[in-house]
Formats: C-alpha cells, structure tokens, sequence
C-alpha cells in the first residue's frame, strides 16, 4: 500500500504506508496495551500526506491524532468523515485561540490548552454552549516552549475551578531531549511531571513523543505521542534501528554525457574531475527540497 506525491514532472516521492504502519505498531508494542499509542501528522504528516497517512493508521487501529492548527484540523476531520472514520479524536497541538470557539466546537476539535488564557476562552464558550468541552491540558517542564508555565501552573492547582466546564482527557508535558537517553534532564522532567500529575491523578497523563516511547514504560503513562518515528526517523539516530524507512524519491535522468579528467561540475565549479567520466544529471533541486550545498 503506498500513495505518491509528485514534485514536478521529472520527479516523484512514493510513500509506503504500510511501513508507516508498521512502525507505528512497532512503537506500540513498546508499551502496555492499556497505553494508547497517538500519531503526529502535522506539517501534512511530516510532509508525506495527512489524509493518505491518517487513513492507513485508522485501519490499523490508532484513534488519537494530532495535528498542528486549526486549518491542519479542518483538512484531517474532512478526510476521516470521507471514511466514515467519525469518532476519532482530532487534537490540536497549538491550542484554541479567540473567535476559533465555533469551530473547534463544528468539527469535533480537542484543543491542547497551553496557558491560562487558553483555558478561559475554551471555558466561556463551554459556559455559552451549556455541555462540557473536551480538552488536553499542557505544563511545560522544561521545554520553555507551549504549555503552562510554574506560576501558571500553581495558580491552577489552586484554582481548580478554573476547569469547570471542561472534561479533560489527558494532562501532558513534552520532553526536551527524549533523543539523548542519558540526560538527567529526562529524569528531572520526568519527576516534575508526575509531581504535577499528582495534584490531577483523576485525569490520564501523557509525556512520551517519539524519543519518550524508547525511554521506559516510565515514561509512556496512558498514551504516546510518536511524530517522526512513525516515518522511519529513529530520534536517537539509532543506525540498527528496527524502523522501516517509508518512501523512495526517484528521479527522471535528463542526460548522460561523457567529460574529461580535469573538467569542472556544477556552479562554482565545485568539483573537478580526476578522470574521465559519465556525467548523469537528474530532474530535481533544491525547490524539490535537494539540499544545493
């Protein structure tokens, strides 16, 4: 099974999702069956295609997708309601912003709320709607990027009632260097993480991306949240990885031709040849995203 993405006439990515699949089975046989094992397909699932991709996972069992933004999940709900794939939970990784309340709420969106202002704009419209609103709450442990910060944080577990109105479906925090197995830092957060979840030990927690699923069970808690590993990506640039690679690019050749030992290659003349040699030249640059350096 495999769908393919042209970048011009003369060049073609193929993706195999059924490797794509595979893999994401791979991360979750890591850990228990109690454990949920979401997708990232953000950024049209790393560039491969969120439909095609989001399809083939759905068969394979995964309920639980995360997107970007709003747009991101518009496209993802369009496609799941063409399958028939009604239930599945689209999560939106930047959250809610003000004037997106109508739809989040149209298309069956669960915003991730990262800051208090996030929280009171899902709140408000959940009060305006009259029925609770879904939602994943984030703390930032470290990563100094999304997520509620330290003040934020003991503000809210002190004013739990800033949550009424929503039904939260899992507490989450994202690992800064997940890749780099020996880092305290995994550890520190991992402890800070759970120092929070204590004050919500009612609602699933969630802190593994693709690095955290290859740290321990430790880490995994009721759900995983793998992004570039599903596309054969190991984070830890594991060489003997089990992961399956999942895509081919081929390109057309353009012209073979012969040149001379000392003959110069490519702007700049970059290279200069030792020896005769066949020259091949291949229908892709770096609009095709082939790196010219």
């Amino acid at each position: 099974m495999s769908h393919q993405l042209f970048g011009n006439a003369d060049s073609a990515i193929t993706i195999k999702l059924d490797a794509i699949v595979a893999n994401w089975r791979y991360i979750d046989s890591l850990s228990a069956p109690t454990t949920k094992t979401a997708a990232m397909l953000k950024a049209n699932g790393y560039g491969l295609g969120s439909g095609a991709v989001a399809t083939a996972l759905a068969q394979a069992g995964c309920e639980l997708f995360f997107v970007a933004n709003l747009t991101e999940a518009i496209e993802l709900r369009a496609v799941f309601c063409q399958t028939g794939d009604v239930n599945i939970k689209i999560i939106v990784l930047h959250g809610i912003q003000y004037g997106q309340e109508s739809d989040f709420s149209a298309h069956r969106l669960v915003p991730v709320l990262n800051d208090l202002d996030q929280i009171s704009c899902w709140r408000l419209f959940a009060a305006k709607t009259g029925k609770p609103l879904p939602a994943l709450l984030h703390f930032d442990t470290g990563m100094t990027r999304l997520g509620l910060d330290t003040n934020q944080t003991n503000w809210l577990i002190h004013n739990r009632q800033a949550l009424e109105g929503l039904e939260l479906h899992y507490v989450m925090s994202h690992l800064v260097s997940g890749e780099v197995v020996d880092d305290p830092v995994n550890a520190q957060q991992l402890a800070r993480f759970n120092e929070i979840r204590h004050w919500f030990s009612d609602t699933p927690a969630s802190l593994a991306n693709s690095a955290g699923t290859m740290l321990g069970k430790d880490y995994h808690f009721a759900m995983t949240r793998p992004g570039i590993a599903l596309y054969g990506i190991h984070p830890c640039e594991n060489l003997d990885s089990p992961l399956l690679s999942t895509f081919e690019w081929q390109a057309r050749i353009l012209q073979i031709r012969d040149a001379a030992a000392g003959d110069k290659v490519g702007y700049g003349g970059t290279h200069q040849l030792a020896r005769d040699s066949t020259i091949a030249t291949l229908g892709v640059g770096y609009a095709d995203g082939y790196n010219r350096k």
